[in-house]
């Protein structure tokens, strides 16, 4: 902006220099020498300033007194511009390239304000002291060098010629707009992209993203919507690109400008030119020109398989005679993980498995007990409406480095801290308390989508989840625990460790100072490497480790009991295209009891932080079980017994107790329901019972969700100073309930649903059933 005011004898001329390029800087700085009046055209002590353009000097202009001061101060705030301009080019590059425009003209108004704003803070404001009368006339019309608009300065003011107010005392004028980018006006009749084709049809089939809503030009509820391109990285994919006139290869010059985060930049991968070719190497990106017809081109880009994930911005360049003349804005698409290429770390190779973790949206989690698994049908909904927005906007919000955004293993990683809001503004908050006011009972929730939707519109952590929910959002010593696996290479641990990896995202410790757990590799736990990166320690404790009870002695000594199994028996997942149980113990733990099992265990005891002395322990003559039947059904008596068995030829005083407590899936004690004292004698080789009813009226007020039940037998042999403790949960059965669906005809939306169940007496029954499609 150039602003000419009248203060006193002097002229004040503000130039707020707006950022151009370094070939007009040079020009402006060349042409400084020729800023000159014509007494011809001014008259004496006219105060007007016409439109002009940065030019020589006319034939026949004359320079008066004082214009070579002048003419330096100009010089000398050029140079510092040109100088400050070098600091802001890359950055204001970046944000510029990066920033989305949708068409020309509100490009062309918000690139200038960009450059307004640079000017600003690079403080180019400078003052210029003009003696009165001193006035700069070097034309009226603009120029055209080497296919540049040059500079162009438009005048508003009064008096004189330009403002047509007559001779002295004439007003003050403004410039209106200058224009420093060449590359606005292009030269009339070169080539002009006019269409990009995307091929989104053609190129998610191809990448197996078809499946993907956003994809489609209508949502989930059936309205319109812009269709948007899903790719998987490693493959390459089609773009139709058409010209206003037929593309001359020889003389224009095409390039596709790939953009990756807010400040792309070519050293980080985050910013690709590619030029157009006939050849490509694998593993590089490329673009092939593979057909040009008439005026328009279809080019193949081929993407390197570590590619980052997320958002990419493509741009259409266009060159004549190395000058770049036009740009198109930019096209976005999403670029993801391929588990179908045999380059990318996340590969798998089995066909069926694909099928099963990558492309159904429904699956099972299993909970309950060892001795009582059942399965919770989820909708995992991965390709529903905003659920990959919502991952990308997580990934955007943990501002994980550049770097890290190819790497699964740090995706990963940082997925299992942002589902959860222990110490981020995560997905969900957890709730183990069974007060769910404020919220939705983790009970309640059937599947990931609607989580994730109610996340995105508020931004907030949704109330309330529990490890199942954790779980299946991030998939999309407890009674039981459900965690993920996530398949991929290690390449940055040894050999060996690349596949299934365990990861958590249920808060329950921090890692490296957050909540997150993994990825660790399934095969490190299995054989007790708890060196393995990430937090093997923890997750083979959760899957393999012994339960040791202390227990305070009369003499205020403790004494240690050891269970071997307790932990991990039933370690279990959906299996491959079928609606059924697959147990995956044996991938973390050698059969129990086994010496491959011990030797992991105690190899784990050896390299652990913290040593204990629990498994010395002194030789035992008894035998101690608990039995109960795990089949029981709600509404019916409960009978747990304890069976000793003497091995010596001793007889054997046993004291100790039996308790009941309702508790919740995380082991948390709820209520008590019922308890016992032991007093019982054992004759020598020879067995003992001790036992404790639970009646239904016991526990029918007690019991918290999933009617789990947990079961402490104490007791210890007076004689030899034995101690045993056992444990056990188990959960009462519910109700079945049967559904019949009549089948499902074209054109009808109507399902009926009819179900039934056991009704027990003096119980009132509800049952929810949400139905989904």
């Amino acid at each position: 902006m150039l602003n000419v005011k009248k203060a006193g004898r002097y002229s004040y001329v503000d130039i707020l220099l707006s950022i151009g390029s370094n070939e007009l800087f040079y020009k402006l700085y060349r042409r400084t020498t020729s800023i000159c009046t014509r007494p011809e055209i001014w008259g004496e002590g006219s105060q007007s300033i016409r439109s002009t353009s940065v030019r020589n000097c006319p034939q026949g202009a004359t320079h008066r007194r004082g214009q070579t001061r002048t003419d330096k101060r100009i010089k000398s705030i050029i140079l510092t511009a040109v100088r400050n301009w070098y600091l802001f080019n890359r950055l204001r590059n970046d944000e510029w390239q990066s920033r989305p425009r949708r068409n020309l003209n509100s490009e062309r108004s918000s690139r200038r304000n960009t450059a307004k704003h640079f000017a600003r803070r690079a403080n180019f404001r400078r003052t210029v002291r003009l003696r009165e009368g001193k006035q700069i006339n070097t034309g009226c019309e603009p120029t055209v060098l080497d296919n540049h608009t040059d500079t162009h300065i438009h005048t508003h003011g009064g008096g004189g010629c330009c403002g047509g107010g007559g001779g002295g005392g004439g007003g003050g004028c403004s410039v209106d707009r200058i224009n420093w980018n060449p590359r606005r006006h292009p030269v009339p009749g070169c080539l002009k992209v006019e269409d990009v084709d995307l091929k989104i049809i053609k190129n998610t089939r191809k990448h197996e993203t078809d499946e993907y809503s956003m994809t489609s030009n209508v949502n989930d509820l059936n309205q319109k919507q812009i269709p948007k391109l899903v790719l998987r990285r490693g493959f390459s994919f089609t773009v139709v690109i058409r010209f206003n006139k037929p593309y001359n290869e020889k003389t224009e010059k095409v390039t596709l400008q790939f953009a990756y985060s807010e400040r792309p930049k070519i050293v980080k991968g985050s910013l690709v030119r590619l030029e157009l070719a006939d050849t490509f190497k694998d593993g590089e990106w490329a673009a092939v020109l593979k057909n040009s017809k008439d005026s328009e081109i279809t080019v193949e880009v081929h993407t390197p398989p570590d590619t980052f994930v997320g958002v990419w911005r493509m741009r259409v360049n266009i060159k004549i005679d190395e000058k770049k003349i036009t740009q198109t804005a930019p096209y976005e698409f999403y670029m993801l993980f391929n588990p179908f290429h045999k380059h990318d770390d996340v590969y798998m190779s089995n066909e069926d498995e694909r099928k099963e973790y990558v492309m159904r949206e429904t699956g099972k989690i299993y909970v309950g007990t060892s001795n009582q698994i059942y399965g919770k049908t989820w909708n995992f909904g991965q390709f529903g409406d905003e659920v990959l927005d919502c991952v990308l906007y997580l990934l955007e919000e943990s501002e994980l480095p550049l770097h890290s955004r190819r790497n699964p293993v740090t995706i990963t990683r940082k997925l299992t801290a942002l589902i959860n809001s222990a110490d981020d503004n995560g997905v969900l908050m957890g709730n183990w308390s069974g007060n769910y006011t404020g919220g939705t009972s983790p009970l309640s929730w059937t599947g990931s989508v609607a989580i994730i939707q109610q996340y995105l519109k508020t931004k907030k952590p949704v109330r309330f989840g529990q490890c199942w929910v954790f779980s299946g959002v991030l998939t999309t010593g407890w009674n039981f625990h459900v965690w993920n696996e996530a398949h991929m290479a290690r390449p940055d641990l040894k050999d060996g460790y690349g596949g299934w990896q365990a990861c958590d995202a249920t808060p329950q410790e921090t890692s490296d100072g957050i909540y997150c757990c993994g990825p660790c590799p399934v095969k490190a736990i299995k054989i007790g490497d708890t060196t393995a990166l990430y937090d093997a320690p923890f997750i083979f404790a959760e899957v393999n480790a012994d339960k040791v009870s202390w227990i305070k002695t009369a003499d205020g000594n403790y004494k240690s009991y050891i269970q071997n199994g307790e932990i991990g028996k039933k370690i279990s997942t959906k299996s491959v295209l079928k609606n059924e149980r697959n147990d995956v113990t044996c991938e973390y733990k050698c059969a129990e009891g086994s010496a491959a099992e011990r030797a992991a265990v105690f190899r784990a005891v050896n390299t652990a932080a913290v040593r204990t002395a629990a498994y010395k322990q002194g030789p035992e003559d008894m035998k101690f079980e608990l039995d109960v039947d795990f089949d029981t059904m709600f509404g019916c008596d409960v009978l747990v017994k304890v069976k000793m068995q003497n091995t010596s030829n001793e007889v054997r005083n046993v004291g100790g107790s039996i308790s009941a407590i309702s508790v919740f899936y995380t082991g948390v004690k709820a209520n008590e329901i019922n308890k016992s004292k032991i007093n019982c004698t054992v004759q020598p080789k020879s067995a003992g019972v001790a036992e404790l009813l639970l009646s239904f009226n016991d526990y029918y007020n007690t019991l918290v969700d999933h009617c789990g039940i947990h079961l402490t037998a104490v007791t210890f042999v007076k004689e030899t100073n034995q101690y045993c403790v056992i444990e056990e949960d188990f959960r009462l059965r519910k109700p079945e309930v049967t559904l019949k669906l009549t089948p499902v005809r074209v054109g009808k939306r109507t399902v009926c649903v009819g179900f039934t169940s056991q009704q027990l007496a003096g119980l009132e029954q509800e049952c929810d059933i949400e139905v989904t499609e």
